[in-house]
């Protein structure tokens, strides 16, 4: 795989436990790899989907032009201001307590 380059994934890990290891394009140092090694994740259910726009389903949509659906680039101020206070308020629902 593009991840491992081929090398058995027994050896990696015995490989990045020892000494820094390159892993998809980062050098991952041996306490981050144990670290994630070991890690488990928190079940927060606060995923979901923001739409752009009112043409699709969603948990919310924000009003504003979704640069995906326009020919030309270009911002749309409104539409960054709700996505920025959207992710501010969503990022501290994530935070564990």
């Amino acid at each position: 795989s593009a991840l491992t380059a081929g090398v058995k994934t027994a050896s990696l890990a015995s490989e990045a436990r020892a000494w820094p290891t390159r892993l998809a394009g980062n050098l991952i140092h041996p306490a981050l790899f144990e670290a994630i090694e070991t890690a488990t994740p928190v079940a927060l259910n606060a995923r979901r989907a923001v739409i752009g726009d009112k043409l699709g389903d969603g948990d919310i949509a924000l009003a504003g032009a979704p640069p995906w659906r326009t020919a030309e680039p270009g911002d749309d101020a409104g539409l960054v201001e709700s996505l920025v206070d959207d992710i501010a308020a969503w990022a501290k629902t994530c935070a564990v307590n």
